[in-house]
Protein backbone atom coordinates (compact mmCIF):
# COMPACT_ATOMS: atom_id res chain seq x y z
CA UNK A 1 0.00 0.00 0.00
CA UNK A 2 2.78 2.49 0.91
CA UNK A 3 5.87 3.08 -1.26
CA UNK A 4 8.98 1.02 -0.59
CA UNK A 5 11.38 2.55 1.91
CA UNK A 6 8.78 4.43 3.99
CA UNK A 7 9.55 4.10 7.69
CA UNK A 8 7.30 2.16 10.04
CA UNK A 9 6.80 5.33 12.10
CA UNK A 10 5.57 7.19 9.01
CA UNK A 11 3.13 4.41 8.13
CA UNK A 12 1.90 4.29 11.73
CA UNK A 13 1.25 8.05 11.88
CA UNK A 14 -0.48 8.08 8.49
CA UNK A 15 -2.65 5.12 9.45
CA UNK A 16 -3.67 6.81 12.72
CA UNK A 17 -4.30 10.13 10.93
CA UNK A 18 -6.42 8.56 8.21
CA UNK A 19 -8.70 6.52 10.49
CA UNK A 20 -12.22 6.78 9.06
CA UNK A 21 -13.85 7.23 12.46
CA UNK A 22 -12.91 10.73 13.73
CA UNK A 23 -13.15 9.49 17.33
CA UNK A 24 -10.45 6.91 16.62
CA UNK A 25 -8.24 9.34 14.68
CA UNK A 26 -5.06 10.55 16.37
CA UNK A 27 -5.40 14.08 17.78
CA UNK A 28 -2.88 16.89 17.44
CA UNK A 29 -1.22 16.26 20.79
CA UNK A 30 -0.90 12.59 19.97
CA UNK A 31 0.53 13.53 16.57
CA UNK A 32 3.09 15.85 18.11
CA UNK A 33 4.15 13.14 20.54
CA UNK A 34 4.43 10.53 17.77
CA UNK A 35 8.01 9.32 17.10
CA UNK A 36 7.78 10.28 13.41
CA UNK A 37 7.46 14.00 14.18
CA UNK A 38 9.03 14.08 17.64
CA UNK A 39 12.04 15.96 16.27
CA UNK A 40 9.79 18.94 15.55
CA UNK A 41 8.24 19.11 19.02
CA UNK A 42 9.72 19.37 22.51
CA UNK A 43 7.69 18.31 25.51
CA UNK A 44 7.49 20.81 28.35
CA UNK A 45 8.01 24.00 26.36
CA UNK A 46 5.88 26.54 28.18
CA UNK A 47 5.73 29.21 25.48
CA UNK A 48 4.72 26.85 22.69
CA UNK A 49 1.65 28.10 20.88
CA UNK A 50 -1.32 25.75 21.12
CA UNK A 51 -4.52 26.38 19.20
CA UNK A 52 -7.49 25.70 21.45
CA UNK A 53 -10.12 26.52 18.84
CA UNK A 54 -11.45 24.28 16.15
CA UNK A 55 -10.01 25.23 12.77
CA UNK A 56 -12.68 25.38 10.09
CA UNK A 57 -11.67 25.93 6.50
CA UNK A 58 -14.42 28.01 4.86
CA UNK A 59 -14.66 25.96 1.68
CA UNK A 60 -17.89 24.18 0.87
CA UNK A 61 -17.21 20.43 0.98
CA UNK A 62 -20.07 19.81 -1.44
CA UNK A 63 -18.40 21.91 -4.11
CA UNK A 64 -15.67 19.93 -5.89
CA UNK A 65 -12.65 21.95 -7.00
CA UNK A 66 -9.33 21.03 -8.53
CA UNK A 67 -6.17 21.30 -6.43
CA UNK A 68 -5.21 24.74 -7.72
CA UNK A 69 -8.70 26.08 -7.03
CA UNK A 70 -8.52 24.77 -3.44
CA UNK A 71 -5.11 26.41 -3.02
CA UNK A 72 -6.47 29.70 -4.38
CA UNK A 73 -9.51 29.53 -2.07
CA UNK A 74 -7.35 28.89 0.99
CA UNK A 75 -4.86 31.66 0.15
CA UNK A 76 -7.68 34.09 -0.59
CA UNK A 77 -9.21 33.30 2.79
CA UNK A 78 -5.87 33.68 4.58
CA UNK A 79 -5.33 37.08 2.95
CA UNK A 80 -8.86 38.17 3.92
CA UNK A 81 -8.39 37.07 7.55
CA UNK A 82 -4.99 38.80 7.76
CA UNK A 83 -6.46 42.02 6.34
CA UNK A 84 -9.29 41.92 8.90
CA UNK A 85 -6.81 41.31 11.72
CA UNK A 86 -4.66 44.17 10.47
CA UNK A 87 -7.68 46.51 10.37
CA UNK A 88 -8.57 45.49 13.92
CA UNK A 89 -5.02 46.14 15.17
CA UNK A 90 -4.98 49.57 13.48
CA UNK A 91 -8.33 50.39 15.05
CA UNK A 92 -7.08 49.34 18.50
CA UNK A 93 -3.90 51.41 18.09
CA UNK A 94 -5.93 54.43 16.98
CA UNK A 95 -8.25 54.06 20.00
CA UNK A 96 -5.25 53.72 22.30
CA UNK A 97 -3.63 56.88 20.86
CA UNK A 98 -6.93 58.73 21.15
CA UNK A 99 -7.28 57.62 24.76
CA UNK A 100 -3.73 58.76 25.56
CA UNK A 101 -4.37 62.15 23.93
CA UNK A 102 -7.55 62.52 25.94
CA UNK A 103 -5.72 61.67 29.17
CA UNK A 104 -2.97 64.15 28.31
CA UNK A 105 -5.52 66.91 27.63
CA UNK A 106 -7.26 66.14 30.92
CA UNK A 107 -3.93 66.32 32.78
CA UNK A 108 -3.13 69.65 31.14
CA UNK A 109 -6.60 70.96 31.90
CA UNK A 110 -6.36 69.82 35.53
CA UNK A 111 -2.90 71.32 35.83
CA UNK A 112 -4.11 74.68 34.44
CA UNK A 113 -7.08 74.61 36.79
CA UNK A 114 -4.82 73.97 39.80
CA UNK A 115 -2.45 76.73 38.69
CA UNK A 116 -5.35 79.13 38.25
CA UNK A 117 -6.67 78.24 41.71
CA UNK A 118 -3.25 78.83 43.27
CA UNK A 119 -2.98 82.21 41.56
CA UNK A 120 -6.44 83.15 42.83
CA UNK A 121 -5.39 82.15 46.34
CA UNK A 122 -2.24 84.26 46.08
CA UNK A 123 -4.29 87.27 44.96
CA UNK A 124 -6.66 86.85 47.90
CA UNK A 125 -3.74 86.58 50.32
CA UNK A 126 -2.13 89.76 48.92
CA UNK A 127 -5.35 91.75 49.35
Amino acid sequence: MFPFGVSDDCIDLLSKSLAFNPNKRIDILGSLAHPYVAQFHEEGIEDEIVCTNEVVIPINDNKKLNVQAYINEIYTNIIHVKQEESKERRKEKKEKRSSKKKEKKEKISTSKLKKSSREEEKKKVKK
